[in-house]
C-alpha cells in the first residue's frame, strides 16, 4: 500500500527550520558559494574563448571582439615588418597560448567542481545527522497513541526513506539548482547580445544588413 504523505502546513516556515540546520556549517556553504561562483565562471569562459580562436584567428572578422589575445590575426597580417612565414607562426603561436588557457581552465572547473560537492557533501551530512539525531530523540517522545496509530514502517521511513530524499536533495539537486541558475546570470552578464549579432552583407546600397534566414534564401 501507498504511504499517504504529510505536506507541510506553512512551507517558508518548514524551509526555515531546515535550513537552520546548516547555521552550524556556514563556512562551508560560504566555501561552496565561492567554488561555484569560479566554477561557473570557467564554465562560461571555456565557450568563450573557443569562439575567440574561431574569430580571431581561424576566420577572423571585421567585427570580432578579441579580448583574450593581444595580436589578433588582423593585427599580425596588418604588421609589414613580419614576412609570411613570421605571420604564419605568430598566428600558431596564439592559438597555441589560447588553446594552453583552455586547458588550464577546464582543469581549474573540474577541480572546482569537485570542491562543491565536496563541501556540499560535507556540510549535507553533518546537517543531516542532526537531523536524524533529533527525528530520534522527538520519536521517544511521542506517546503510545501514536504508535497505535501508525504503523512502524511508517515511524521508520522518517528515518530512511525521508533522509535518503533529503541526502540527494542537499547532494545532487541544490547543487544543480543553484549552478545552473549562475550560469544564466553569467550569461546574461559576460555575453551582452548587443555584441553577438548575425552575420551582415552589404546590400545594393552599400549598407549592411542581415542575412536572411535558410527558408528566406531558399525561396528567395
Amino acid at each position: 500500500m501507498d504511504r499517504e504523505t504529510t505536506k507541510p502546513k506553512n512551507v517558508f516556515s518548514t524551509l526555515a527550520r531546515f535550513g537552520s540546520y546548516f547555521r552550524p556549517y556556514w563556512f562551508a556553504m560560504v566555501l561552496v558559494l565561492v567554488f561555484m561562483v569560479a566554477s561557473t565562471w570557467t564554465q562560461v569562459t571555456i565557450p568563450e574563448i573557443t569562439g575567440q580562436v574561431v574569430d580571431c584567428f581561424l576566420f577572423p572578422q571585421p567585427t570580432s571582439v578579441c579580448s583574450f589575445t593581444s595580436r589578433d590575426a588582423k593585427a599580425i597580417d596588418a604588421d609589414t615588418k613580419l614576412t609570411d612565414t613570421q605571420k604564419r607562426d605568430e598566428k600558431i603561436a596564439g592559438i597555441l597560448s589560447m588553446a594552453e588557457v583552455l586547458v588550464v581552465l577546464m582543469i581549474a572547473g573540474a577541480v572546482l567542481g569537485g570542491a562543491t560537492a565536496y563541501s556540499m557533501t560535507w556540510a549535507g551530512q553533518h546537517a543531516l545527522r542532526n537531523i536524524r539525531v533529533d527525528v530520534f530523540k522527538h520519536v521517544h517522545e511521542l506517546s503510545l497513541r501514536y504508535y497505535s496509530e501508525n504503523e512502524a514502517g511508517d515511524i521508520m521511513s522518517r528515518f530512511t526513506n525521508d533522509s535518503d530524499t533529503i541526502q540527494q536533495v542537499v547532494q545532487f539537486g541544490l547543487n544543480a539548482v543553484l549552478s545552473g541558475g549562475l550560469v544564466i546570470v553569467c550569461h546574461d552578464v559576460l555575453f551582452d547580445p548587443g555584441t553577438h549579432r548575425l552575420p551582415q552583407e552589404p546590400s545594393g546600397n552599400g549598407q549592411c544588413q542581415r542575412r536572411p534566414a535558410r527558408k528566406d534564401r531558399w525561396r528567395a
